[in-house]
């Protein structure tokens, strides 16, 4: 009786025991709003280049979830003989994004552009993305990093 009074006093003095709520975890991360969205090199470790320069990210957020769509943006590869594209990148939405401390991680259009980061600042992001490209119908598997920033 006497030692749980103790943890009960104890987390009152020291305001860290909380009671459940039901409006589920929480963050103080806030990724509503806008952001830059630049991956300047992508590989597949074969001769395989790109890089996606300009995209941007709309998000909205309810508690350590969120979605949105990226728009915008520039796709360039090459690859070894020669080839090579360039165009827009197509508008897609941002799935499964999920924050766990200050990690963050979401999809893009699927699952097969995955992204997993970090919070640098409270209005800057990092990390990796792994993803499938197609060209001329074969797919390639390209990893690299991404880079973004809060717009105003």
């Amino acid at each position: 009786m006497r030692a749980s009074r103790l943890v009960a006093f104890s987390c009152f003095i020291a305001a860290g025991c909380k009671a459940e709520t039901s409006g589920g975890p929480t963050t103080s991360h806030r990724l509503a709003g806008t952001w830059s969205y630049d991956m300047p090199v992508l590989q597949d470790g074969h001769g395989l280049n790109c890089s996606i320069m300009g995209p941007v990210l709309t998000l909205t957020q309810s508690g350590v979830t969120f979605a949105g769509s990226v728009k915008g943006g520039v796709e360039r590869c090459t690859w070894p003989g020669g080839g090579h594209d360039s165009g827009a990148m197509s508008p897609a939405p941002v799935l499964a994004g999920a924050i766990l401390g200050d990690t963050v991680s979401f999809d893009v259009l699927n699952s097969l552009w995955h992204n997993v980061g970090q919070f640098v600042t409270e209005d800057s992001m990092t990390g990796v993305v792994n993803s499938i490209y197609s060209i001329g119908g074969q797919q390639y598997y390209i990893a690299g990093l991404w880079y973004s920033r809060r717009t105003p």
